[in-house]
Parts: structure tokens; C-alpha cells; sequence
């Protein structure tokens, strides 16, 4: 398998026609005026919220990544692969997208559908619809 380097990532996210993201891009506005401390979500699991952050926090915010990279295999497109085994508990990385309002099944191109790569936002905000975590982010036309 042929190995990418960073900067060939993103030249073959351009050739695909998908946005290379440093950060989380924020689709739906309503979500910057929103105190997550103060959701249940973030209530009921602030035990869990404290843990991660005293061990993954700096590895969060420097953006770091395991020892992994992008590949194209036979027959199923491009992967993420390791170059080593990945102890249980091992920061990996942020996965980072698009957070915007969820889609059901929208049609995205001849490889899958748009939500192949969307995670549902873990957080619901009041008065407001569904969001989602969407790594393979395209304007639909």
C-alpha cells in the first residue's frame, strides 16, 4: 500500500473534491451560543468529560495523531491504517467535520451516501433540529 504524507492528504482531499479541515467547521450558528457545560448530556456524563480531558486534552488541542495514514486499498477506496497495533485506550486523533443539521440518507455521490461518514453531534440542544459530525462534508448541489 502506498503511504500519503500530510501534504498529499490534503492534495488528494482537493482531487476529491472534499475540504481538508484543521478544525471542526460549524454549519449550524445557533451551536456557538450554546453552553455545553450546562446540557444534561454534559451533566450526566461530567465524570467521563474530566477523565478524557485530564488524559487526551493536550493531545486535543496540539491536534496530535497516532501512528497512522491514509492508503488506497484494492477495492474498497482509501483507509486509515496504523503502523503499529493500537494499545486499547490509545489516543488516536479528532475526528473533526463539518457539525451541521442531521441529513437522513441524502444521496452523496456513486460511493455511498452522504451520512457514511457522520456521527450524530452527542449533545441536543433545546428548541433546535438533530446535528452531526460530518467528515465527508460536500455543498450538495
Amino acid at each position: 500500500m502506498d503511504k500519503y504524507t500530510n501534504g498529499e492528504i490534503k492534495d488528494l482531499f482537493k482531487k476529491l473534491g472534499i475540504e481538508f479541515l484543521d478544525n471542526y467547521k460549524i454549519d449550524y450558528l445557533p451551536l456557538l451560543d450554546h453552553k455545553s457545560t450546562d446540557s444534561d448530556y454534559y451533566q450526566d456524563n461530567v465524570d467521563e468529560f474530566v477523565y478524557l480531558t485530564s488524559t487526551f486534552g493536550k493531545d486535543i488541542r496540539n491536534r496530535n495523531c497516532g501512528d497512522i495514514y491514509v492508503s488506497k486499498t484494492k477495492d474498497r477506496g482509501y483507509g486509515l491504517f496504523s503502523l503499529k497495533d493500537i494499545p486499547k485506550g490509545s489516543f488516536i486523533g479528532v475526528y473533526l467535520g463539518v457539525i451541521r443539521e442531521e441529513d437522513d440518507m441524502v444521496p452523496f455521490d456513486e460511493n455511498g451516501f452522504d451520512t457514511d461518514y457522520a456521527w450524530d453531534y452527542p449533545d441536543e440542544l433545546p428548541n433546535a433540529p438533530l446535528l452531526e459530525i460530518n467528515a465527508k462534508y460536500r455543498e450538495l448541489s
